[in-house]
């Protein structure tokens, strides 16, 4: 299904349960060696709201050589996130805790690995 929607192979699937709005993960690109940079990564996700925040990675840290505004996307229930080279090599994401998100987010982040 994944494929047909991006017209490209998928061969890995991390899954992530985030129990409650405590339940969070922080800023960064997701780096591993054998990570195909061409395909795109897709994330769909299920259950709870939460809010996925990209930040640019010229723009964080002390010394950020650009001012550019974080970006944030409400996902939804059912959405579908597509991260299309180049964004996770210059974009760091994140998805920050949030008090008022009482209920589980499953998450299911499609990637193509070089075997």
């Amino acid at each position: 299904m994944v494929g047909c929607l991006t017209g490209h192979h998928y061969n890995f699937v991390l899954i992530n349960r985030y129990r409650n709005g405590k339940d969070h993960i922080g800023e960064h690109r997701d780096a591993e060696k054998d990570l195909d940079r061409n395909s795109p990564i897709v994330s769909i996700s299920l259950g709870q709201q939460r809010n996925f925040i990209l930040k640019h990675g010229e723009s964080r840290g002390k010394n950020k050589s650009k001012s550019i505004r974080p970006v944030k996307l409400a996902l939804e229930h059912g959405s579908i996130l597509l991260m299309n080279p180049p964004t996770n090599e210059i974009w760091y994401h994140s998805l920050p805790p949030c008090k008022t998100a009482p209920g589980v987010r499953i998450n299911l982040t499609f990637r193509k690995i070089i075997v």
